[in-house]
């Protein structure tokens, strides 16, 4: 058994990671942090775990680097760069949910973040963890940077037609986030009484996500290409859904898309591409660490039209630390994630 440390366990993507490990076959949950409720047990927070003995403690490096052979950290960004420096100085293999490792240039971080890093030494050895596009990488890696929720959907979405070689000039993501997405901290916009009945666009051009995005195509594409990313809050607990759209050229119309996706997707364990006729939904893949993607072109338009959905408190977060983990342990890379989505 892989003696394991969670730190940050009270919030969402922690909570869900916490219990996923603790039903995964080949891991110990040793440790399970939150300053907030330091001392209390989980259960207390969230009823689910009642009957685990599972105390909440402080986040103590000592402890960690003691009792844990690999640590998960899901705590904010602009916190996660210490404790991950901390660790690896003792030679503990870190995975972190936040974007402090993310993207690769400290300056871009800074600027996206407002916040300076404290690690940049650690930028250069992270790796990047989405399996489709790093899979060998991470086998390896020792310190794993969980991609963004909202980036590993817009990523699954366009993956096919940049390893494919398409030129490609143009690209807009437009997303939409369940309320969990913002994180437990309780705050007006994402109370109820204003988020529920309600759609809004917010940091329009600006989010954080976009860089993380543009930076892993463009070390596919070494091209530069126009890049638009929309992020929306939805009425909904869970779930990411990106519609994106790609420019093509009137020579590119007559490619079989549908077989580009079918063939680079076919031996992948958490992507699925729907029949033709059938468009993804949040609802069937809540709960699940699997992405499904559909696909329609308008030659009209010249444009591709590419639709995806996953959960991103799991897919999108906790599933793929697991996913990770898998790998670098050389275990089956679906040990403790093939759940289905629930019904309702």
């Amino acid at each position: 058994m892989l003696k394991i440390g969670v730190v940050g366990a009270s919030g969402y993507s922690g909570v869900e990671l916490t219990r996923l490990t603790l039903s995964h076959p080949r891991l110990e949950l040793r440790l399970a942090t939150s300053n907030s409720y330091a001392g209390q047990q989980l259960s207390e927070i969230y009823p689910q775990f009642s009957g685990l003995d599972l105390k909440l403690v402080n986040n103590d490096l000592n402890q960690l680097a003691e009792h844990c052979q690999l640590v998960f950290l899901c705590l904010p960004h602009g916190r996660s760069m210490a404790f991950a420096q901390a660790l690896r100085d003792r030679d503990i293999p870190v995975i972190d949910l936040s974007a402090d490792f993310r993207l690769p240039d400290r300056e871009i971080y800074r600027q996206y973040y407002e916040v300076e890093h404290t690690s940049p030494a650690l930028l250069s050895s992270a790796i990047y963890g989405l399996p489709e596009l790093h899979r060998e990488r991470i086998r390896s890696a020792s310190l794993i940077a969980n991609p963004g929720c909202y980036a590993t959907g817009a990523l699954l979405g366009l993956l096919p037609l940049f390893k494919s070689g398409l030129p490609i000039e143009d690209v807009i993501v437009d997303a939409k986030s369940g309320i969990s997405g913002a994180g437990r901290k309780p705050a007006i916009d994402t109370s109820f009484v204003e988020a529920a009945s309600s759609m809004t666009a917010y940091k329009v051009a600006s989010h954080r996500h976009q860089p993380e995005i543009y930076s892993q195509l463009r070390a596919i594409s070494q091209k530069d290409f126009l890049f638009t990313f929309t992020p929306h809050l939805a009425p909904m607990k869970r779930g990411i859904l990106s519609t994106i759209y790609v420019k093509l050229s009137s020579s590119e119309l007559k490619r079989d898309f549908y077989q580009l996706y079918s063939d680079f997707y076919r031996e992948e364990p958490f992507v699925r591409l729907l029949p033709p006729d059938v468009m993804p939904r949040t609802r069937s893949v809540a709960g699940t660490n699997f992405c499904q993607i559909n696909l329609a072109l308008d030659k009209k338009a010249r444009r591709l039209i590419i639709v995806t959905v996953l959960d991103n408190l799991i897919k999108g977060a906790a599933g793929q630390a697991i996913e990770n983990l898998n790998l670098t342990r050389g275990w089956d890379e679906t040990l403790g994630l093939t759940n289905l989505a629930p019904l309702a």
